[in-house]
Formats: structure tokens, C-alpha cells, sequence
């Protein structure tokens, strides 16, 4: 059986999710460093393309009406018919 030690049992989950996002900042940077920065500066064009392919799919996510719906279900148990 394994013993906590005081304020461990409280820290691992801090340190699991500093960790998880370490690895998304560190994935980020290796995808401008290795496939955005260069196509920018190499090939214009085909970033432009980039760029609206990424706009056309996040945006469907990442609007006003998601964001109203998500916060009020969230804070205030409201769900919007017809949003």
C-alpha cells in the first residue's frame, strides 16, 4: 500500500494537467516551427489555403451562439431551444 504524503493526493492531479498541457504547448510550437512558419514564408499561397481550410473547420466551433449556449448550461442550468 502505497503512503501519500500530505498535499500529495492534491498536487498529482495540478501536476498531471501541467503536464498534459506542456505537451499540447510543446505540439503547437512544432507545428508552426515545422510546417506553418516555413509554408508562410516558402509558399504563401498554400498558406492562405491553410488558413482557410483551419478557419472553415474551427469555425463551426468556435462562435458567439456555442459560447452563449455553453455558458448557460454550465453556470446556470439553461438550456436554449433553437441556438
Amino acid at each position: 500500500m502505497k503512503t501519500l504524503q500530505v498535499g500529495q493526493s492534491v498536487l498529482n492531479p495540478l501536476r498531471q494537467k501541467l503536464t498534459d498541457e506542456s505537451l499540447d504547448a510543446n505540439d503547437l510550437y512544432e507545428k508552426l516551427d515545422q510546417k506553418v512558419i516555413p509554408t508562410y514564408y516558402k509558399n504563401h499561397e498554400k498558406w492562405v489555403d491553410m488558413m482557410r481550410h483551419t478557419i472553415a473547420l474551427d469555425a463551426s466551433f468556435f462562435n458567439t451562439h456555442r459560447v452563449v449556449r455553453e455558458y448557460a448550461s454550465k453556470a446556470y442550468s439553461i438550456d436554449f431551444r433553437g441556438m
